[in-house]
Parts: structure tokens; sequence; C-alpha cells
């Protein structure tokens, strides 16, 4: 899987708690 470089830290933010979620961490 490639990270992304994103310019919104916010976008990133959301990204990765969507990551998280997807393998059933809670954040």
């Amino acid at each position: 899987m490639k990270i992304l470089v994103l310019e919104d830290e916010a976008v990133l933010a959301l990204s990765m708690r969507e990551f998280l979620e997807d393998y059933g961490y809670e954040v």
C-alpha cells in the first residue's frame, strides 16, 4: 500500500482514522 503525501493534515488524519477503523481499531 502506498501512502500518498497530502497537503491537508486534516485529510491525512481522516484517512488514517478510516484505515485504522478498517482494521478494527477504535480511535
